[in-house]
């Protein structure tokens, strides 16, 4: 990719975030002039900070998104509550509503006025719910779905910004939709299987042949940087679905966690498909075990084809950058 232009200033939100501190740290390199905005400053990593404008302030607060916003030419917004597994309350569904909605409109209408060029949102596969992509790569032309709060938000805020975007000429939106995320810092199912592989535990998914969509988060930070770099004559929004461009089963995912800290070992052994579909049976392993043994594809070649892009990083390159930092900071904690 060519350097960008160093008019360019970008208002980054999440920036302390998992994905978000990734992409600013793209965006520097490459040559963006970048402003952040987060709730705590001392969170941002040290030589990211130094060369950002950092601004203190929560995305709730409404009144100050102007004043982020003023000045820039590009938004990519990264901040959101996060997607939680387990029930949550209406406190926490109003939060969900407030954060992944409200304040994302807020920051999306302000940009509009400001004659930004583009705002960039991070949104999820969770809007098209759980049943998606079963079989064949789930495309954009399938109806969202949500079957949760996270989703419903998520997809409320698309919905707002088609809305705002389609309605204003000479500016755009690009939706990005993220399956699971791995790499440096991942939560989640990567974190249980590291832990699990740091351990020395072996899974009985040898023979799991489903197939899952994933995206590391460096091939995430690479698609944002096409997007700020490229203007393809595409709709004043659009919303795609962002992979790595191939997907992993769950076999094959642990086992380069595993190869990354037990050389030579083998991750995974044989087990009966009908054995695991009993045990998803017990309580509290369902929604663990169909992660691992049922497909969640999407297919992100509308972008690719879109933006001329293609994943920059493999998964055994993701996984040995985000197991190194899972390793050093445990033993920096030891």
């Amino acid at each position: 990719m060519r350097d960008s232009d160093s008019s360019h200033r970008v208002l980054l939100t999440g920036a302390t975030g998992f994905v978000g501190s990734q992409v600013l740290r793209v965006l520097q390199d490459a040559g963006y002039r970048c402003r952040v905005v987060v709730r705590q400053p001392k969170d941002l990593v040290a030589p990211l900070a130094t060369k950002t404008e950092v601004l203190e302030g929560d995305l709730l607060d409404e009144s100050r998104h102007s004043a982020w916003v003023d000045g820039c030419t590009h938004v990519v917004h990264a901040a959101a509550y996060l997607h939680q597994r387990r029930a949550i309350d209406d406190e926490q569904r109003e939060l969900y509503h407030r954060v992944n909605t409200v304040a994302t409109l807020s920051l999306a209408q302000q940009a509009l006025s400001r004659g930004v060029a583009r705002f960039v949102f991070l949104s999820s596969v969770k809007v098209m719910g759980e049943l998606a992509g079963r079989g064949v790569p789930c495309a954009e032309n399938v109806p969202p779905a949500p079957t949760d709060a996270y989703g419903s938000s998520k997809l409320a805020a698309e919905a707002g910004l088609k809305s705002l975007f389609t309605a204003q000429a000479g500016t755009s939106c690009v939706t990005l939709r993220l399956p699971m995320v791995y790499g440096p810092g991942a939560k989640g199912n990567p974190l249980l299987m590291m832990r699990a592989a740091r351990r020395g535990l072996r899974l009985p998914i040898a023979n799991v042949t489903s197939l899952r969509s994933m995206a590391y988060v460096g091939n995430i930070s690479s698609a944002v940087r096409a997007v700020l770099d490229r203007k393809p004559s595409v709709a004043p929004f659009a919303a795609y679905f962002l992979t790595d461009g191939v997907d992993y089963t769950s076999r094959e995912f642990y086992d380069n966690i595993f190869h990354s800290m037990h050389p030579g070992g083998s991750g995974t052994f044989g087990c009966p498909f009908l054995f695991l579909k009993l045990a998803s049976l017990v309580p509290g392993m369902g929604s663990a075990l169909s992660r691992l043994t049922e497909s969640y594809r999407f297919s992100s070649d509308r972008f690719q084809a879109d933006y001329d892009w293609s994943a920059p990083y493999t998964l055994a390159q993701g996984v040995t950058e985000m197991v190194g930092e899972y390793l050093r900071r445990h033993e920096a904690s030891a």
